[in-house]
């Protein structure tokens, strides 16, 4: 995400609507005085004082350079930021530059100057230091924005501009963290392929923060977004209306915005069903044997239940959250559901008996700093079944490599999260997508940007 940042005469607005934009787009903010403040810890009308502007130049380039690297910001600087062609080029690496004009009769009428250490001079200082630094202002900038108005109607504006810039509006994924996400990657590729005019971009929206962003969503202009960690259950109480497969999975990972009212959906089920049918495989009188009993095992359980699985056996380490998974499914659909120990002799004797083998561990993840403690339970696993992890990183996980070397048939994770954006993307553009054809696009798209 490109950062956006304000630049303009002191007076102008920059910290007052850089907070409320932030605010609104769930961006960061950060003040370039006051980060030279937060690592020197003196005020910046001290340094001046005790060391000159030219010092002070020097702290404000070495934050511009750090800033500069950043993403997903609102940043507001000081008047004379543009006084050092450095700095410009170096917020402007990975930001949209807005030069807030404002008046010189209305900034008169609004700022302090005691603690500005350039406007000693007074408000005279003030409209010569306009006048000198305004070509630099206008060239630096990618928009220039009048702010003569009261705050709550400026910001209106500003935010429209802002909108038409490509910073609101569109999809976007939703989460606490979000750096991680492949979410922008992908559904950028298929739109991208579609020729569909839209972007697609990531909001960190912190724990205990999702109410705030749900009643800032006009103001996001947004279409449609994803969901990730934490916030799959806790969405659902702002939703109009929820499908019938997040209802049952209890998790909404997909939510369209229609006339004014929140959609909510869980794609992740059937993007699995699309990933597991393009490796030839069905659950439709096979028997399936889920690897844990957290959220999504319940969730596959439920999905391998009402697709017509014969029999689903859940083992975990826990064997009593394994038979709340089996209360689960059987509360919703008449089938055969076993459980068993995960770390026991249960686990090469189920595989023996399975067509469909699926880890909903996060058992071999990167970073997770555990895998399996044995892979020879795999060896019982008949020659026609099929391995899938739903682990996605990394890509090709011990489990897997272990079954390719037993000739059998093996899936990854990010099959399953490739289809279930591009389901996803059928409902924001309420059409029929070639899921097989847009698979492709987008695992060329990834090799591409290893």
């Amino acid at each position: 995400m490109k950062n956006i940042v304000l630049i303009g005469p002191s007076g102008a607005g920059k910290a007052t609507l850089g907070r409320m934009v932030a605010k609104t787009l769930g961006y960061g903010y950060v003040d370039l005085d006051e980060m030279v403040e937060d690592k020197t810890g003196l005020a910046v009308l001290d340094i001046f004082g005790d060391q000159g502007e030219e010092a002070f130049r020097d702290m404000e380039a070495r934050a511009a350079r750090e800033v500069g690297g950043w993403s997903g910001y609102v940043v507001a600087t000081g008047g004379g930021v543009v006084l050092r062609e450095g700095n410009m080029a170096a917020l402007r690496k990975n930001g949209f530059v807005i030069f807030l004009d404002r008046d010189q009769e209305t900034i008169a009428r609004d700022i302090v100057l005691d603690y500005r250490p350039l406007l000693t001079g007074g408000i005279g200082k003030l409209f010569s230091l306009i006048q000198e630094r305004r070509p630099l202002y206008e060239n630096n900038a990618d928009a220039i924005f009048k702010n003569n108005g009261p705050w709550e109607e400026t910001f209106e504006q500003l935010m429209r501009v802002i909108r038409g810039a490509g910073f609101a509006g569109g999809y976007a994924v939703i989460g606490d963290p979000i750096a991680h996400t492949l979410s922008p990657l992908i559904h950028g590729a298929v739109f991208t392929h579609l020729g569909v005019d839209e972007h697609y971009r990531g909001i960190h929206v912190p724990r205990g923060t999702l109410g705030e962003f749900v009643e800032s969503l006009e103001g996001f202009g947004i279409k449609g977004f994803n969901i990730t960690i934490p916030h799959k259950q806790e969405i659902i109480q702002y939703l109009d209306e929820v499908d019938e497969e997040a209802r049952l999975a209890h998790s909404v990972n997909t939510v369209v915005v229609r006339d004014g009212k929140l959609h909510g959906y869980n794609t992740d089920m059937n993007g699995l069903m699309s990933s597991i049918r393009d490796n030839g495989h069905e659950f439709w009188g096979r028997v399936v044997l889920i690897l844990g009993a957290g959220g999504v095992a319940s969730s596959v359980a439920l999905k391998a239940a009402r697709e017509g699985a014969v029999h689903i056996i859940v083992l975990a380490r826990r064997v009593a959250a394994a038979e709340e998974v089996r209360q689960r499914v059987q509360g919703v659909v008449e089938v055969e559901v076993s459980v068993g120990d995960l770390g026991g002799e249960d686990l090469p004797r189920y595989t023996a008996l399975s067509d469909v083998i699926i880890n909903a561990t996060p058992l071999g993840m990167r970073g997770y700093g555990e895998d399996f403690p044995s892979f020879e339970f795999l060896k019982a696993a008949p020659k026609r079944a099929l391995v899938y992890d739903l682990v996605y990183a990394p890509p090709l996980t011990q489990l897997l490599l272990h079954a390719q070397e037993l000739g059998l048939g093996t899936c990854g994770g990010l099959a399953m999260l490739v289809y279930q954006a591009i389901i996803a993307d059928e409902l924001y553009l309420d059409r029929e997508l070639d899921k097989k054809e847009l698979y492709k696009v987008v695992v060329d798209q990834m090799n591409k940007n290893k």
